[in-house]
């Protein structure tokens, strides 16, 4: 995409974020939430289908072809499996290092997007800005989950927009 473009869309996306009403964003990002969840989940089962069924086939004696095309979604690993798997464990963690990176990848684009609301955030009352907490925090634990690692990119745009929340709080109590 043009640079100049790329800022334009960009920039578009910023600003329809920020006019959103709460409600509508806290429904936009549960729904992106779920699909990217959807998606991490699916590349882990993928992988360990793929680990069980070249187990269980002997796959030293499985054609590189059907390596090859058992395994073609997987980028990181694709050399690998058309020369021969001659470690399944190998195998295990290449595609654990996938699941991560997909999960590592989704919270850093949700924390972008995140981010344009900043202001937004901050002026939320407690039980709007818990509503969005909540749902962001999940999300970050279940990709955790999944990916079995820290996973720190949207951890810390939610913990960051909790001190504008908490200040706001404060500075309205007295």
């Amino acid at each position: 995409m043009w640079p100049v473009l790329k800022h334009v869309c960009r920039a578009g996306l910023a600003n329809n974020l920020r006019n959103m009403s709460q409600t509508e964003f806290v429904a936009v990002i549960q729904r992106v939430y779920r699909r990217i969840l959807n998606g991490v989940e699916g590349v882990q089962i993928q992988g360990a289908i793929i680990v069980d069924v070249l187990s269980a086939i002997g796959y030293d004696s499985c054609p590189p072809r059907v390596l090859f095309l058992f395994c073609l979604y997987i980028l990181v690993i694709r050399s690998q499996l058309q020369q021969k798997v001659t470690d399944i464990p190998a195998l295990e963690e290449d595609l654990a290092d996938v699941v991560s990176s997909v999960a590592e990848l989704s919270n850093t684009q949700v924390a972008k997007v995140i981010s344009y609301r900043s202001e937004q955030h901050a002026a939320l009352s407690l039980e709007e800005f818990l509503t969005f907490f909540n749902d962001s925090w999940a999300f970050v634990i279940k990709c955790e989950t999944v990916s079995r690692r820290m996973i720190v990119g949207l951890r810390g745009t939610v913990v960051g927009q909790v001190g504008g929340v908490f200040l706001l709080c404060i500075m309205d109590s007295y």
